[in-house]
C-alpha cells in the first residue's frame, strides 16, 4: 500500500496575510511621505522669508540695518514685524532689498487717478526667489487697504529673480482721494508676518 505524499505547505507569499501586511506597509509609507513633505514645504517657505529662523520676532527688524530705527507710529503698526523704509526709500526683508520712491498721484487719459511708486526689487539671497507687484498693498488714511492695480506700461509685473538679480517697474493703486498719511505695504510671504513699510503723503497731481 502506497503512502500518500504529505500535503505541500503554501509558500508565504501566496497567503492572504502576507499581502495584507504589504498593503499596510505601503499605505503607511505613503501617508508618512505626504505628511513630512507638507511639513517640509511649510518650513521651507517660512525659512525662505526668515533665513535666520527668528521665531521670536518672525524675522522682525530688531537688528536689521535695512530698517528705520524707532519709526513714527501709524495705524495697524506691527512693531515686531514691520521694517519701515530708510530715508532712501529702501527696506530689507528676507535678504531682499525693495526700494519704492516717487510716491505720487497721477491721472490717465480718462481722468482716473492713481497713486504710483517706482519700485526696485534686488535679490541678495544665494538662491532664486519669486517677486510680484501683488505683494504690495496701500493703506489709506482712513484705514482701507487695497491691492495693486494692473498697469499697462512699465509695470513691475511678476517673475523669478536669480541670486543677485533685480527687477524694476511701477506699482500703482487706485487713489481714494483722501488727504493724510498713506502706508505702503510689502508682504511677500503669507507664512510670515514680516512686512516692508513706507509712510507719507503722495505728491499731488
Amino acid at each position: 500500500m502506497t503512502t500518500p505524499p504529505p500535503p505541500q505547505k503554501k509558500k508565504f507569499y501566496t497567503r492572504v496575510w502576507f499581502w495584507l501586511l504589504v498593503a499596510v506597509v505601503v499605505l503607511f509609507g505613503g501617508c508618512s511621505a505626504i505628511v513630512f513633505g507638507t511639513a517640509k514645504a511649510v518650513t521651507d517657505a517660512t525659512n525662505h522669508l526668515n533665513p535666520n529662523n527668528d521665531t521670536t520676532s518672525g524675522g522682525a527688524p530688531t537688528n536689521n540695518p535695512g530698517c528705520t530705527k524707532n519709526p513714527p507710529s501709524y495705524p495697524d503698526q506691527q512693531r515686531t514685524h514691520d521694517c519701515v523704509a530708510l530715508p532712501d526709500g529702501s527696506v530689507s526683508v528676507a535678504n531682499v532689498t525693495v526700494t519704492a520712491t516717487g510716491w505720487a498721484r497721477s491721472q490717465d487719459s480718462i481722468g482716473v487717478s492713481s497713486i504710483c511708486a517706482a519700485v526696485t526689487v534686488k535679490n541678495n539671497n544665494t538662491s532664486t526667489i519669486s517677486y510680484s507687484e501683488f505683494n504690495f498693498k496701500l493703506q489709506s488714511p482712513t484705514g482701507t487697504v487695497t491691492d495693486a492695480t494692473i498697469t499697462l506700461s512699465n509695470s513691475l509685473g511678476s517673475g523669478d529673480l536669480v541670486a543677485g538679480g533685480n527687477a524694476a517697474g511701477q506699482v500703482c493703486f487706485q487713489d481714494p482721494g483722501q488727504p493724510g498719511t498713506y502706508v505702503g505695504i510689502y508682504k511677500p510671504n503669507p507664512f510670515s508676518a514680516s512686512r516692508g513699510i513706507w509712510l507719507g503723503e503722495p505728491a499731488g497731481i
